[in-house]
């Protein structure tokens, strides 16, 4: 595993999803992260990607969440926390049983996500929000 030391940027700030089993379940894995992230289904993808997203602050949110409730600690900086990520070789060896692809999420406004998925076999698909992307995975994978 590689220490954090460099900021996060394009080239090293996308997630690859290891999907194993259908509709939609597997791993997250990606020099963001620490450890493979296991998840259920296309909703439980979303909101583990979206806590990585929060806790790095990167691609900031465009818009400041509201609660009516307590408010929520200060996002945290991986840069000041001195986190251990994953190298760049555990990254590209992580496959899935059924499909893997790389989702990159280049901005976060109007509430919601834009960026690209990768997969492997070479297609490509670019969102512009959220519920765009989950329907292209449920097109793909029965999501």
């Amino acid at each position: 595993m590689a220490q954090s030391g460099g900021k996060l940027g394009y080239n090293n700030s996308y997630f690859r999803v290891c999907v194993d089993k259908k509709p939609l379940g597997g791993r997250i894995v990606g020099q963001r992260t620490s450890v493979p992230i296991d998840f259920n289904d296309v909703g439980d993808l979303l909101l583990k990607i979206e806590t990585v997203l929060d806790t790095q602050d990167f691609p900031r949110a465009f818009q400041r969440k509201r609660t009516f409730g307590e408010p929520q600690q200060t996002v945290r900086r991986d840069e000041e926390q001195q986190v251990i990520f994953m190298s760049i070789d555990e990254v590209t060896a992580a496959k899935g049983e059924i499909s893997t692809f790389e989702l990159r999420v280049n901005a976060r406004q109007n509430a919601s996500w834009q960026g690209r998925l990768d997969f492997l076999d070479g297609e490509q698909k670019q969102f512009m929000s959220a519920l765009e992307l989950i329907h292209i995975l449920d097109e793909k994978f029965g999501a």
